[in-house]
């Protein structure tokens, strides 16, 4: 893991319910994987931005879905993210 500060994304983790999906804000997943086991948090699911669309989150059940803070969401992760809303999942980013 390379020496990135530790700050917003850290907190994201930590505050996650257990079990949550973290969205990172890419396709490189390598890095927030490594952060998310350095901080303990092995329960995360972690999942590239690409992830955030309605067609994976329809029907299925999260304790949360936490996006990360640089993410820059489409149109696609927007309804995704309603649609979890609807629902009562709590939703954080």
């Amino acid at each position: 893991m390379s020496d990135r500060g530790t700050g917003t994304t850290t907190r994201q983790m930590t505050e996650a319910p257990v079990g949550a999906v973290f969205v990172w804000c890419n396709s490189r997943t390598a890095y927030p994987q490594e952060l998310a086991k350095k901080l303990g948090r092995d329960d995360l699911v972690v999942r590239p931005m690409s992830w955030l669309e309605p067609r994976n989150v329809m029907g299925r059940d999260f304790p949360g879905v936490i996006v990360d803070h640089a993410a820059h969401l489409d149109s696609e992760g927007y309804a995704a993210l309603h649609y979890l809303r609807t629902r009562g999942v709590l939703v954080a980013g």
